[in-house]
């Protein structure tokens, strides 16, 4: 997967930025049952601070065809996330200084998605389909709720 988007606000300086790039590989290691993982690369700007985050997670998943252009393919794995922050320090109107400050955290995902593949020819095929990840640990769970796209083959 691959995403960039800049968000700016009307009335707020300045604007947000996100990049994310989580490229992923699968095996079918036997009639339709597939093997596979990946890697993730995130990195968030905001007025005020950024974060970066690092994933990595296996997954399992099974095929079933429905007919002989379209398939459905769901996917759950884990992940583990490594996430760090930063905030800018401010000065106040007042005087006072307020310091900026990192934090980091580690945390335990569940990842399903749930492709439809179209099957254009034979060693191809595009996929489109809802997606979930939800952390399972930590005091401030994250759930990302989607729509992904899939782009594969295979010799």
């Amino acid at each position: 997967g691959l995403s960039l988007s800049t968000t700016k606000v009307s009335g707020v300086s300045g604007s947000s930025t996100v990049l994310v790039l989580r490229p992923a590989l699968d095996f079918f290691v036997a009639d339709s049952w597939s093997v596979g993982g990946f890697v993730g690369v995130e990195y968030a700007s905001a007025p005020g601070g950024s974060s970066q985050a690092i994933s990595i997670g296996p997954r399992v998943g099974y095929n079933a065809t429905l007919n002989d252009k379209l398939s459905i393919w769901p996917k759950v794995g884990f992940a583990i996330a490594r996430t760090s922050q930063t905030r800018d320090g401010a000065t106040l109107p007042s005087g006072m200084v307020v310091p900026g400050d990192n934090e980091d955290h580690t945390s335990v995902q569940l990842n399903l998605f749930v492709p439809v593949l179209f099957h254009p020819v034979d060693h191809f095929f595009l996929g489109l389909g809802p997606a979930l990840d939800q952390d399972l640990t930590g005091d401030n769970k994250a759930t990302t709720i989607a729509v992904r796209l899939t782009i594969g083959g295979w010799v």
